[in-house]
């Protein structure tokens, strides 16, 4: 029972500061939750979902990429000022840590 009430305070917060991401995720989880078959999904979305977003908007994130928007000049221009060598830093730094997984 405290799943459903959690849940549902998260679809009320989400529905209500218009995070279309969030309530539809948690409503899709309390459905999965209610029906009886969905136990095996829920295990499957605990056991790669957090994978399979972070594949996704990797992939959002390299789009500009693939599509032309960004070119090798506009990358050395950003890579070499201050703030892109510090980005480039910090997302060493994220990706070994991800590649940790959970131990941090």
């Amino acid at each position: 029972m405290d799943t459903y009430i959690i849940l549902a305070v998260i679809i009320a917060l989400g529905f209500f500061s218009k995070n279309l991401s969030v309530w539809l995720a948690a409503l899709v989880l309390v459905i999965l939750r209610a029906v009886p078959f969905g136990g095996p999904a829920l295990g499957w979305i605990n056991q790669y979902g957090l994978k399979i977003g972070i594949t996704v908007l990797t992939a959002g994130l390299l789009a500009p990429i693939a599509l032309g928007k960004i070119t090798l000049d506009h990358l050395k221009t950003m890579m070499t000022s201050s703030m892109g060598i510090f980005s480039l830093l910090m997302g060493i730094f994220v990706a070994y840590l991800g590649g940790r997984e959970r131990g941090f």
